[in-house]
């Protein structure tokens, strides 16, 4: 691991993009050319460079959420963003060549990522009002117990929405993965690891083992912003699935 804490907030945002984009063209694009099968590594590594992102993210997003002058502006503008994201993740992930022939352009069966974060914000703000209403009444371990076991009711319920209402991205383990970093906030590496550790191990899912190099940039956070323009960084999501999509169509692989 590096030793010098050399990448702000906009450098690791930049290399989650890049990651993010590598895994969309893989799953979205890559994964409809019927690659014949010596050649299915390609596409497998795809998704496993695609694995570091999402980490990064949920990472950003609690320090974004700590360091934030206004918490309804900040997940305001993230749910429009999901909002607006809906249609083009439809339209790459979610639908297939008969539904887009016929004119649907949207289904509600799995929202985009953008929706997982969001839940994530809900509910760091939901456990933020417990501590603050509950602090200095008490500090017996008991309260301390009853008022942790508030918190983790919360996290359930928010899993339980993301899991099996919204069936967002990376579903109910994506909120509880943002839960876990926030309240480890303060132990960052032991949070990135936790937070890692919970994407993969619940699900026993082996292509998200590569989440944990994500560790690499995380633990080089010097944490300062560095110059970067948080309308550009939400406007990323949807204009590069709509790309791929694009390239998709027009090659081929997509039949409208």
């Amino acid at each position: 691991m590096m030793e010098r804490k050399t990448l702000s907030g906009a450098a690791l945002k930049y290399i989650a993009f890049a990651t993010m984009f590598i895994d969309h063209v893989g799953a979205g694009f890559v994964a409809r050319m019927g690659l014949p099968e010596n050649l299915q590594f390609i596409y497998i590594a795809m998704r496993f460079i695609g694995r570091i992102a999402f980490p990064i993210f949920i990472f950003l997003l609690v320090e974004g959420y700590t360091k934030t002058k206004s918490k309804v502006r900040y997940g305001a503008r993230l749910l429009v963003f999901a909002l607006i994201s809906e249609i083009p993740f439809d339209l790459l992930f979610m639908l297939n060549d008969v539904q887009l022939a016929s004119g649907q352009f949207i289904e509600f069966y799995g929202q985009n990522v953008l929706f997982t974060l969001l839940l994530g914000i809900i509910a760091m703000a939901a456990m933020d009002y417990v501590d603050k209403m509950t602090e200095g009444l008490s500090d017996r371990p008991s309260f301390l117990l009853v008022r942790g076991g508030i918190n983790i009711f919360i996290v359930a319920v928010f899993y339980a929405i993301g899991e099996y209402v919204l069936r967002c991205d990376y579903g109910g383990w994506g909120v509880v993965a943002i839960a876990v970093m926030y309240y480890l906030r303060e132990n960052r590496y032991l949070g990135v690891f936790i937070m890692c550790v919970t994407l993969f191990l619940p699900t026993r899912n082996i292509g998200e083992i590569p989440c944990l190099f994500s560790l690499l940039a995380l633990v080089a956070y010097n944490g300062e912003r560095g110059k970067q323009n948080k309308w550009v960084g939400y406007l990323f999501y949807p204009v590069h699935l709509l790309l791929i999509f694009a390239a998709a169509f027009f090659m081929g692989y997509i039949m409208i």
